[in-house]
């Protein structure tokens, strides 16, 4: 049946909602988030995919990929979407992969 809640497992490691919210807890950031997790030839791959309502600030991407190193204990990539492309109601854990 699968699990009933949105905490999946990266490398061995779980990552769970709360951790995310904690990456775009940052008021001043003003942003909302999604975990994106692929599995790009046979790799574990995480992606935070973030909605800002304002352009991002110069050093935003790099902020955030090490807040998310040392929130999750994990490394992953951060992608700026357009405002409006998350739709309302998102997962905050969207585990995409495929397992053959």
């Amino acid at each position: 049946m699968g699990r009933a809640d949105q905490v999946t497992k990266v490398k061995g490691m779980f990552v769970h909602p709360s951790q995310v919210e904690k990456v775009d807890g940052d008021p001043s950031r003003d942003l909302r988030a999604r975990l994106l997790v692929e599995r790009p030839r046979n790799k574990d791959v995480m992606t935070l995919e973030v909605e800002l309502k304002a352009s991002a600030p110069e050093g935003f991407i790099p902020a955030v990929e090490q807040t998310v190193k040392e929130v999750m204990k994990l490394r992953g990539s951060v992608r700026i979407l357009n405002p409006g492309t998350l739709p309302a109601g998102h997962k905050t854990i969207e585990d995409v992969r495929k397992w053959d």
